[in-house]
């Protein structure tokens, strides 16, 4: 082959070999890393239906009346103790482990995985603030408090109360339950391809059932918004968590081993070009 078609051939290969490489990874993610990017790619394509489900199980849980029936059955199996603990420490339980855990360790993989947990955690508990303002769902009148007038907290006994921009807070979706499944989603998801998955499974996801039972339990919030807490932070968790494990194994590792790598080859006066294909 000509030196002079070799070299401009040669040449032409090297975006080729780019693509096919794996980028490198960091040894320190940052928690906020693909932040508004996760927090728009959790509510697209297919990651919104889990959030119309969350609208439609509502309005069903609503309409036939589950939610009334609940919140008017006898509850609070677990004591009001337990209610009262898990308001406060579902504030913290998933997210300061994960933060001790990143900024105490140096395992590569450890801090994706922690960093992954606080930043589902914070698209989780920002997208659920967002929607309680903008619903504005009526808190749960159980005759024990009474609201100074100036303060716009509406309550009420009735399932079907909603005071959209209205209501400071409101109770829909079910920020506690939210949080605690975007955790346990993120994990999830990051730990999906290893053999640990199944325990991590079924340890967060129970650990975050019991906290969306918990609200309910402790009348904290209607029936409907646990279900649509739980529906939009696996949605957000999921998709943090598929991310940062595509950036701790290379955002192109599974694409670059299934490219055909071109390899120039150049001996004794004869030249060409090897193809690499994965089989």
């Amino acid at each position: 082959m000509n030196t002079r078609i070799l070299i401009p051939f040669i040449l032409t290969l090297i975006p080729f070999q780019v693509l096919a490489a794996e980028e490198p990874r960091e040894a320190s993610p940052s928690p906020v890393v693909g932040f508004w990017g996760n927090t728009l790619e959790s509510h697209a394509g297919w990651n919104s239906l889990w959030h119309i489900a969350a609208v439609g199980a509502t309005a069903t849980m609503v309409v036939t009346p589950i939610d009334q029936t609940v919140v008017d059955a006898d509850k609070n199996h677990l004591g009001n103790a337990f209610s009262a603990g898990a308001l406060f420490v579902g504030t913290w339980w998933h997210i300061l482990p994960a933060a001790i855990v990143y900024w105490a360790t140096d395992n590569p993989e450890y801090k994706y995985a922690s960093g992954a947990v606080v930043q589902a955690v914070g698209i989780s508990f920002m997208v659920t603030t967002a929607e309680k303002l903008i619903v504005g769902r009526a808190f749960i009148d159980t005759g024990e408090t009474d609201i100074p007038d100036y303060l716009p907290i509406r309550k009420s006994s009735d399932a079907a109360d909603f005071y959209p921009f209205q209501n400071l807070g409101g109770l829909w979706p079910s920020g506690h339950t939210a949080t605690a499944f975007a955790a346990a989603s993120a994990l999830t998801a990051f730990y999906k391809d290893d053999e640990s998955f199944y325990k991590i499974a079924i340890v967060t996801y129970a650990a975050s059932a019991l906290m969306g039972f918990a609200m309910i339990d402790g009348n904290s919030h209607w029936a409907s918004d646990v279900v649509a807490g739980a529906l939009i932070g696996h949605a957000i968790g999921w998709t943090v968590g598929k991310d940062f494990r595509s950036r701790y194994g290379g955002r192109n590792a599974t694409r670059a081993a299934q490219r055909p790598a071109f390899v120039p080859l150049i001996s004794n006066g004869s030249y060409g070009f090897q193809v690499r294909v994965a089989y």
